[in-house]
């Protein structure tokens, strides 16, 4: 399968998600927690994948419906590290994880150069502090929105 058809996939799955759960439940009062929006499309297919990121910002934003997060955080680490981790739970790696390091330079990148625009809110977390220290981090972000 192609990039190009990848991101149109991505993006099909990613408005069903939309308009299915994520809309209904902010319309009902609820908090949404969504692993893996827009921007891993961005990151994964646009940088990885050297898919025109302009291309996947205009597709997001049709299957979104314009919908964006109050906050985004990302869990950032060299790619050696994530690496090592991956290794470490034992259980195979899929098609992105077995990727080289070059692939999550690249995502990493994108992901870290991404302008803050719109009512992008982004937190980067530094993935190699403890669990503790990330939980606390979290539990304090959280508890100002």
């Amino acid at each position: 399968m192609d990039s190009d058809t990848e991101v149109l996939l991505a993006v099909a799955a990613r408005r069903d998600h939309v308009i299915n759960v994520i809309k209904p439940a902010l319309e009902s009062g609820q908090w949404v927690v969504c692993d893996r929006f827009t921007e891993s499309t961005r990151a994964y297919q646009g940088g990885g994948g050297g898919v025109d990121t302009a291309w996947i910002d205009r597709l997001n934003q049709q299957a979104t419906l314009g919908l964006k997060p109050d906050r985004t955080y990302l869990f950032d680490a060299p790619a050696e590290l994530a690496a090592q981790r991956r290794s470490q739970r034992g259980r195979a790696s899929d098609r992105f994880e077995s990727q080289d390091a070059e692939f999550f330079d690249r995502v990493r990148d994108v992901y870290l150069n991404r302008p803050q625009v719109d009512s992008f809110k982004r937190l980067v977390i530094d993935s190699s502090e403890t669990v503790i220290n990330i939980q606390k981090l979290l539990e304090k972000d959280i508890s100002s929105l």
